[in-house]
């Protein structure tokens, strides 16, 4: 049984490695001139790093689908926020050197499959919009 200063010493520690985890992630992400990330689960969307307290309007965005796709009787969603670039994010201590677009899409192996037309009839529409 964990005593409380232990569990505080356990939570300290994943704290690190969680901030440890993010500046890898934006350091891969600078070092690579990445602007669109795809990730798959709500688990691995949910655990990206926080988004910016001061900006939270411009990088918190709605869902990039209208709420209406499905596979079979679950529903289908694709989630999207913004990390703004010179931007301060809580447990990270590195700063994006431009916006990336984050897109959260069901992973292939969840509940119902994976149904790629949900994904191309929303994304491609909108990466169409992007190339112009």
């Amino acid at each position: 049984m964990w005593n409380k200063r232990q569990q505080s010493k356990k939570s300290c520690k994943e704290r690190r490695k969680q901030k440890k985890n993010n500046n890898e992630l934006f350091d891969f992400i600078n070092n690579n001139d990445i602007d669109v990330v795809f990730v798959f689960s709500r688990l691995t969307y949910n655990n990206m790093p926080s988004l910016s307290k001061k900006h939270i309007k411009q990088e918190n965005l709605k869902n990039a689908d209208n709420g209406d796709i499905r596979i079979g009787r679950y529903r289908d969603y694709i989630k999207h926020c913004k990390y703004l670039a010179n931007v301060e994010h809580p447990n990270v201590d590195v700063l994006l050197n431009r916006n990336i677009d984050v897109y959260g899409l069901r992973h292939p192996s969840a509940w119902g499959g994976y149904k790629i037309e949900n994904y191309s009839n929303v994304l491609g529409k909108l990466f169409e919009v992007l190339k112009n």
